[in-house]
């Protein structure tokens, strides 16, 4: 994109994805001159976050997330 707007804002980031390589997303549209616009981190792959928020916030053990893969309710990677 070669608006000038959209590059003032810092609006398109790059970022190394896991899959993908370097990839450009929309960055943070809201801005505080007290805070950092600079984007820490990829988008998640599919799954990536699904078995450490069900054991951090259900309690759910490895068992219990083993047999929901396994029934295909939830895909994620490494449990």
């Amino acid at each position: 994109v070669e608006e000038p707007q959209v590059s003032a804002r810092n609006m398109l980031q790059t970022v190394k994805h896991k899959k993908m390589g370097e990839i450009k997303i929309q960055g943070i549209p809201i801005k505080f001159d007290s805070c950092d616009d600079n984007l820490k981190l990829p988008p998640p792959l599919h799954g990536e976050h699904t078995a450490v928020i069900l054991k951090k916030y259900l309690k759910y053990d490895n068992k219990k997330i083993k047999q929901l893969v396994k029934d295909k309710i939830i895909e994620i990677g490494e449990v």
